[in-house]
């Protein structure tokens, strides 16, 4: 590589390009990262929210007044209510950042929570069968 002046010259050209480039291109690069860590946030709350539904339809084909304890895990910046008023005591909503991502039904059977439960961060919960409506308790 010759060092002469248009060598010299260039340089800061190509520095300033690069610059401008690396500006544009961030904005979108952010906005990717963001989108991507909602998607995973989503996902992994499903997960969590297929945990209850199984653990309700467990305590509901077992016996009136069964119980059974399970773990949740709630991302950073998520929560999760079950239960509600009207429809809203048939499902889970999960809600990241304030705005709401998902929401699961409770079908086959249907089941109600007894009252509305928030969850967030880990959490402990039992869940009992008390005629045909389930009752959460954090413990």
């Amino acid at each position: 590589m010759k060092m002469d002046r248009r060598g010299v010259t260039a340089l800061p050209i190509k520095l300033l390009i690069i610059t401008i480039l690396v500006t544009i291109s961030l904005p979108a690069i952010s906005s990717a990262l963001d989108s991507n860590e909602s998607i995973v946030n989503t996902e992994l709350m499903e997960d969590e929210s297929d945990k209850i539904s199984n653990a309700a339809r467990s305590v509901y084909y077992s016996m009136n007044g069964a119980t059974k304890i399970v773990e949740i895990d709630v991302p950073e910046g998520c929560r999760m209510i079950l239960g509600g008023e009207g429809d809203d005591a048939y499902a889970i909503h999960m809600f990241c950042n304030g705005d709401m991502t998902s929401e699961r039904w409770m079908e086959k059977p249907i089941l109600s929570f007894d009252r509305a439960v928030e969850l967030t961060g880990n959490s402990t919960i039992a869940l009992t069968t008390m005629d045909n409506k389930i009752e959460v308790r954090v413990l």
